[in-house]
């Protein structure tokens, strides 16, 4: 598995980076990176017999190798998954398992990887099976599927769940496992035990990827199970590791959906769409909060402001909820309509594993933020439905929580109040503004479009009276900031050079 996502990152190398087709390399067992330079694969004279292999040192970090914990740029591959696609008894094995896994809370422990040979700092079986029982009270799985290389392992977790979890179904594959200190991969196995032992890891490691959620530790089984499916969460247990040979960064970004709070906004007018919202909400999230200024409607559970309460105080409102706990504020307007939320969200994680953005957004009608007022082209992102844009609109948005955490830092929250600015004009410019200032992308997904309700029921030349007062309390480079939102957008990407 290891050989295999090597070879996926070094061709996404050769034919991106270096402008070599694919149909000219040559596979052979001599292309493994791990045992020769993957700039002789399209080099026919190169390929030689793999007990012919001269060994050679290259800088694998800089041009071929993942991060220590990638993220989902890095294991962008299934382009090339297609090229270097697995055999025809590989794919029958993968089909024979009719389970279903999208409950099902994986781990994966690798014990007899680390002990005498350390790729990286060694987790104890222990450590992860607090995380895994800790995930368990958290969440309500319905079992857990089970991947290691040592036998030993099998038991002591069976033991563990039995005794801790008794409702939680335990599984795994009869697969060939070992004991003791040397590594399955360094233990001598026949030929037709190495292809046994091959089919068996991929098993593993495409089971991990239909899971919920995974804990484990670096590993290219989590690495191809996270190229499948990018929306796998994964509880790293070594992200305190101190071991740094081979490692890009030391960093892993992630949002599981359990970092995200939801909050509807719903005023006079709008109670029907704001109860399919939450409907929809509801179905992803444990708890969903409807913040409410209809008078005349609301249900058990809302929290009603009144009708005096435009934007502002229900932002702030919004803000003063969010848990300490959750990393990004997720915000819809009640006057709008989607029928696909949960793609929205799974979608907002994938791609802050991408861009770890600070403002993330779909596309939304009837707004003036439009692609021909927002779009910025000086920044291109891999993603051909990602747009870094100037400005997301406030009508349906995540932000996340080092933004918030910035709008208190500048004491914003003193100065954008119900009294100064009821309307709430203003709140998209700043949050946004803070992320560029943070050098984090704001990027709108033109993949997903929201229906918003056509005009207004408020005075907009009060609201624009109320945003003239906050211009005039903003810090300078927040202004500075902004206007480039207002005016110049392009260059708004000098705060990522």
């Amino acid at each position: 598995m290891s050989n295999y996502t090597t070879i996926l990152t070094c061709s996404r190398y050769l034919n991106e980076k270096m402008g070599i087709d694919l149909d000219d390399i040559f596979i052979s067992s001599s292309m493994f990176s791990l045992y020769g330079d993957p700039l002789n694969w399209f080099r026919p004279e190169k390929v030689v017999d793999s007990d012919d292999i001269n060994y050679v040192d290259y800088d694998s970090i800089k041009h071929f190798d993942l991060s220590l914990w990638p993220t989902n740029s890095e294991l962008n591959l299934k382009k090339y998954m297609n090229v270097f696609s697995f055999n025809s008894r590989v794919e029958e094995n993968l089909k024979k398992d009719k389970f279903d896994y999208s409950n099902c809370l994986g781990i994966h422990y690798r014990g007899t990887d680390t002990r005498n040979v350390c790729h990286t700092d060694f987790v104890h079986l222990d450590t992860m099976l607090e995380s895994l029982s800790r995930e368990l009270d958290a969440n309500q799985y319905n079992s857990v599927f089970v991947c290691t290389d040592e036998e030993e392992s099998i038991l002591k977790i069976e033991k563990y769940i039995e005794k801790n979890h008794k409702d939680i179904k335990i599984r795994f594959f009869d697969h060939h496992r070992v004991d003791g200190n040397v590594g399955m991969h360094f233990t001598d196995f026949s030929k037709e035990d190495k292809i046994l032992l091959g089919d068996q890891v991929i098993l593993d490691s495409y089971t991990l990827s239909k899971c919920k959620c995974v804990v484990g530790r670096t590993s290219n089984l989590i690495n191809y199970a996270r190229i499948v499916n990018p929306s796998l969460e994964v509880l790293y247990q070594d992200l305190n590791s101190k071991h740094k040979s081979g490692v890009m960064n030391n960093t892993f970004s992630q949002i599981r959906t359990s970092d995200i709070q939801p909050f509807i906004f719903n005023w006079r007018g709008q109670f029907e769409k704001t109860c399919k919202t939450e409907e929809s909400l509801k179905k992803i999230f444990d708890e969903v909060l409807v913040i409410n200024s209809d008078e005349k409607n609301t249900k058990p559970g809302w929290i009603d402001l009144g009708e005096d309460a435009y934007f502002t105080m229900q932002f702030t409102k919004a803000l003063e909820l969010f848990k300490d706990d959750k990393k990004v504020l997720m915000h819809c307007q009640g006057d709008t309509a989607y029928d696909d939320y949960a793609k929205l969200v799974n979608d907002a994680k994938i791609y802050y594993g991408s861009y770890e953005w600070g403002v993330y957004a779909p596309d939304v009608t009837n707004v003036w933020y439009t692609s021909e007022h927002t779009d910025i082209n000086g920044i291109q992102p891999q993603d051909e439905n990602i747009k870094m844009v100037a400005c997301t609109d406030e009508t349906v948005w995540f932000v996340h929580r080092d933004i918030i955490d910035e709008y208190y830092s500048r004491g914003l929250s003193e100065i954008m109040t119900h009294e100064r600015m009821k309307m709430g004009w203003g709140w998209d410019l700043v949050m946004n503004g803070i992320s560029f200032l943070k050098g984090r992308p704001v990027i709108r997904d033109y993949a997903h479009q929201i229906q918003h309700a056509k005009g207004t029921n408020y005075d907009k030349v009060s609201a624009g009276e109320e945003m003239g007062l906050l211009w005039d309390n903003l810090q300078d480079d927040l202004k500075e900031c902004i206007s480039y939102i207002k005016g110049d957008r392009e260059k708004l990407v000098k705060y990522f050079s």
